[in-house]
C-alpha cells in the first residue's frame, strides 16, 4: 500500500512554506529548518521515546537526544516477505508475519514522511543550492531531507564572518540587557550549527 505523500503534507502543521526570495541566509534557512521540525514532529511514531513524531528528519542526533532520552534508531527496508525459517510452525509463521508486516508499515510511514519533507524543502530553496547533491541519474532520490538541510546551512561562509563580527561587536550599555543575551545566544547557535554541519561534512 502507498502512503500519498500530500495527504502527509496536507496534515502538516505547516502545508505552505514560503519559499525563500534572494540570498539564502541563516535566518531563512533557520525558519525553514523551525518548520519542518514543527511538521515531523506532528507525525505520531513511537520511535525514540513516542513523544517526538519522527523529529529526527530533520534534526542531529545530538540535538534529537537533548530533547528524548531513548535514542532515535531509524527504521530500515525489512525487505518484500518475511524470512520464514524452513519447517517453521502455523505460529512462528504467523508472528514473523505480522512483525514484518509493522516493521513494513513502520518503514513506509518513516521513508514517506521524509519524502513529503524533502518536497517542501525543494519547493521553497533555490534549485542552484541544491544542485550539487543532485545525482544524474537518480536526482534527489537518495538525499535525505537532513542531508539537505546540512548541505544549505554548510553553505553559508558569508554568516559564519558576519556571525564572527557581530560577536567581536561592542555592546551598547543604552541597550536593554535582553539585545546582548540574544546577540550571543544567536551567535552561539549559528557557530554550533556550522560546526555540526562541517563534522557531517567529513
Amino acid at each position: 500500500m502507498t502512503i500519498s505523500i500530500d495527504k502527509i503534507v496536507d496534515g502538516f502543521p505547516h502545508p505552505n512554506i514560503a519559499p525563500i526570495v534572494g540570498i539564502a541566509t541563516y535566518k531563512s534557512i533557520t525558519e525553514l529548518n523551525l518548520q519542518l521540525n514543527a511538521n515531523a514532529a506532528s507525525m505520531q511514531s513511537n520511535l525514540g521515546d513516542g513523544q517526538l513524531g519522527l523529529l529526527a528528519l530533520t534534526v542531529s542526533p545530538a540535538v534529537f537526544n537533548t530533547l528524548s532520552a531513548v535514542a532515535f534508531v531509524h527504521p530500515v527496508n525489512p525487505g518484500t516477505n518475511p524470512v520464514i525459517p524452513l519447517g517453521a510452525t502455523t505460529h512462528v509463521t504467523s508472528h514473523l508475519t505480522c512483525v514484518f508486516a509493522t516493521q513494513k508499515a513502520i518503514f513506509r510511514e518513516h521513508h514517506a514522511t521524509d519524502n513529503a519533507l524533502k518536497q517542501q524543502v525543494i519547493g521553497c530553496v533555490d534549485g542552484m543550492y541544491l544542485q550539487t547533491l543532485s545525482h544524474r541519474v537518480t536526482g534527489f532520490a537518495n538525499v535525505t531531507t537532513r542531508q539537505f538541510l546540512v548541505h544549505l546551512y554548510a553553505a553559508l561562509p558569508a554568516d559564519l564572518i558576519a556571525n564572527d563580527t557581530k560577536m567581536k561587536s561592542g555592546y551598547d550599555p543604552n541597550l536593554p540587557i535582553e539585545s546582548f543575551i540574544n546577540q550571543i545566544e544567536d551567535g552561539v547557535a549559528l557557530a554550533n550549527v556550522l560546526v555540526a554541519c562541517s563534522s557531517s561534512c567529513h
